[in-house]
C-alpha cells in the first residue's frame, strides 16, 4: 500500500478551499451545507491545485528545501544546547517527585 506524501501544494490548496468554505458561510449562510462545506471547497480545491501545478512546478521542491532548512535550524538548535543529554535525568526526577506526591499524599 502506498503512502501519502503531503506537499506544499496539497496544503496551499487546502488552505483556500477552507478559507472559500469560511466566505460561503459569511456570504451566503442560507445555501445548503452541502454546496457550502463539500461541493464548492473541493471544486476550489481541485482548481487551485491544477493552477498550482501549471505556474508554479517548483512549488514542491521550494516547500522541501524551507522544511529541511527548518528542520536543521531547529535540531541544530537542540543538539547546540545540549538538552538531548539534560533533559532525561530531569523528566526522571519531575515524574518521582510528582509520583511520591501524588502516592504519599
Amino acid at each position: 500500500m502506498a503512502e501519502t506524501q503531503f506537499s506544499f501544494e496539497y496544503i496551499v490548496s487546502v488552505s483556500v478551499a477552507l478559507f472559500s468554505a469560511y466566505i460561503m458561510q459569511r456570504g451566503a449562510s442560507d445555501a445548503p451545507a452541502v454546496i457550502k462545506f463539500m461541493i464548492i471547497p473541493l471544486v476550489v480545491a481541485y482548481v487551485t491545485l491544477q493552477i498550482a501545478n501549471y505556474l508554479f512546478p517548483q512549488m514542491n521542491a521550494v516547500g522541501q528545501k524551507v522544511g529541511n532548512y527548518f528542520d536543521n535550524r531547529v535540531l541544530g538548535g537542540i543538539n547546540d544546547a545540549n538538552y538531548v543529554q539534560v533533559f532525561p535525568p530531569i523528566l526522571l526526577v519531575f515524574v518521582l517527585t510528582l509520583s511520591a506526591l501524588f502516592f504519599y499524599s
